[in-house]
């Protein structure tokens, strides 16, 4: 109530009375009381804030009461994070810590230091990550166990296409609710609010480069993206919100979208190494191994590692699930006589017991071949290069070997952004076996075998679709951790000419 001259103004609650939180030192002591909802009936107490700690602010539903309008009054708390490769596996998270770390680096460290200590550093809060690279890499799977880490509020996640409606006006409204939680919370914590992360996948479908085409459709998708950059950087634009857009097609966001105090976190999420698909088999294979169900003596995790290069973590994940149909197809098998293994039930199909079911190396070997890297050359295409491996040719020809395998090396180990090596010979010299075989030694996550007929396919046989093809070819290894882009009969792409 107010209070006229004369009057002694009310008391300010004591430190953990009713009406506010209690900030606290390191060590403890009150150095600040906070009025939050009135000090009368509902109100009651509230988890304490220690920003002497680093962490980064969430919110604690535990030991709150109601306030007027209903609403629960609980300020953020500060925790630690746990970035530890044991703590993303157990997340089911393998071959991303790099890119993981860079996240928290860029969006949580000033949200995770003391208020005082961000603002001498002149830190501001990100309100955006963009998470862009091929298909089945992983982007969706971090956006979602951010929130784990956090330990707050589950994300809000929403698929790009949801947000197109018929109706004029509904999809920018649709917008707007999704920001109502948030800034519901920063109007009644200020600061103190809990994160509230917004996760879009698929946002090139709603955030396409503005007047890029005269159509009622495109004129819809302008509003949409004129009312998401209001609500990230606008005027009354929030500091507990974090955006998160996810793409497979960067190119075709709009570039006012991409600047910093919007999506200014910009991490590639490319295709994993070695080290990086061992991690993801041990998580996808951990099951099985728990249960005894892997034979130990012939599956080796890092020798199908070796073997599946080019393929992502989603593909990673098919290999375990195929090697594991293996391993039940051979319990099931009906023809069979072992009566162990199939009887009467099911019309003849038998249920294994689970003490013989045994996932072996070969049910690993048949399942790399059965499982098709969407990105890069198969092995086989690169075993078709050289169908006799590389055969002794003299000292002259191991030189040049080892000159060509020097030049890959510096791709490899990061020593060169990139490399150009031309291989030219009489036909039949065994050049495309070469390069195949520097192409498979090479610890390079993404090999792309090219011929002038397999571009030409995906072209229609136009020098312009040619153009585009090669281009797009690039664009692809661009975007991987290192990548190998083998080019066969480079001569005969001459013939074909744009226009």
């Amino acid at each position: 109530r107010r209070w006229r001259s004369g009057e002694a103004p009310p008391r300010a609650p004591a430190a953990g009375d009713l009406g506010g939180p209690t900030f606290t030192s390191g060590d403890g002591a009150p150095i600040a009381t906070k009025q939050v909802g009135g000090g009368g009936k509902g109100a009651g107490k509230v988890p304490e804030l220690r920003p002497s700690k680093f962490g980064v602010g969430t919110q604690k539903e535990s030991n709150v009461d109601k306030v007027e309008g209903g609403d629960k009054a609980s300020p953020a708390q500060r925790q630690a994070l746990n970035l530890s490769v044991e703590r993303l596996e157990e997340l089911g998270i393998g071959g991303l810590d790099e890119q993981f770390r860079a996240i928290f680096r860029r969006a949580f460290a000033s949200r995770a230091a003391p208020p005082s200590v961000a603002a001498k550093l002149g830190l501001k809060h990100a309100r955006g990550i963009l998470l862009h690279g091929p298909p089945g890499t992983g982007k969706t799977l971090i956006a979602r166990q951010i929130g784990k880490l956090l330990g707050g509020k589950a994300p809000k996640v929403i698929n790009g296409p949801e947000i197109l409606d018929k109706f004029v006006g509904e999809s920018e409204q649709k917008i707007r609710k999704l920001f109502a939680d948030a800034e519901r919370d920063y109007a009644r914590y200020g600061e103190n609010s809990n994160l509230h992360i917004i996760i879009f996948d698929e946002i090139d479908a709603i955030c396409r480069q503005r007047g890029s085409s005269n159509s009622s459709t495109s004129a819809m998708q302008d509003t949409i993206v004129n009312q998401l950059l209001t609500k990230i950087d606008g005027v009354s634009s929030l500091n507990n919100v974090l955006l998160i857009g996810i793409t497979n097609r960067k190119e075709l966001l709009d570039t006012a979208l991409l600047r910093p105090g919007r999506l200014e976190v910009d991490v590639e999420v490319g295709l994993p190494d070695a080290a990086g698909r061992e991690q993801i088999l041990q998580i996808h294979t951990r099951g099985m191994r728990e249960a005894g169900f892997v034979d130990e003596q012939t599956v080796d995790i890092s020798r199908v590692a070796d073997a599946t290069k080019n393929f992502s973590g989603a593909e990673l994940e098919g290999v375990c699930r195929s090697a594991a149909s293996f391993a039940l197809d051979r319990m099931l098998n009906p023809d069979r006589s072992d009566i162990k293994t199939h009887g009467v039930h099911a019309g003849g199909l038998g249920l294994p017991d689970e003490e013989d079911i045994v996932v072996s190396g070969q049910d690993f070997e048949r399942a790399v071949g059965e499982v098709t890297p969407h990105h890069g050359a198969q092995r086989s295409q690169l075993d078709a290069l050289r169908p006799f491996g590389m055969l002794p040719r003299g000292a002259d020809f191991e030189a040049l070997r080892a000159a060509a395998a020097s030049f890959v090396g510096q791709v490899a180990s990061g020593r060169a952004a990139r490399v150009c090596l031309l291989l030219e010979g009489e036909r039949g010299v065994g050049k495309s076996a070469l390069a195949a075989s520097l192409a498979a030694e090479a610890d390079i996550p993404l090999v792309t075998v090219a011929t002038p007929d397999s571009i030409a396919s995906q072209a229609s046989n136009s020098g312009e679709g040619v153009a585009q093809a090669l281009s797009a070819l690039f664009d692809t290894a661009a975007r991987s951790k290192g990548a190998v882009v083998l080019l066969d009969d480079l001569e005969r792409l001459g013939q074909f000419s744009p226009g």
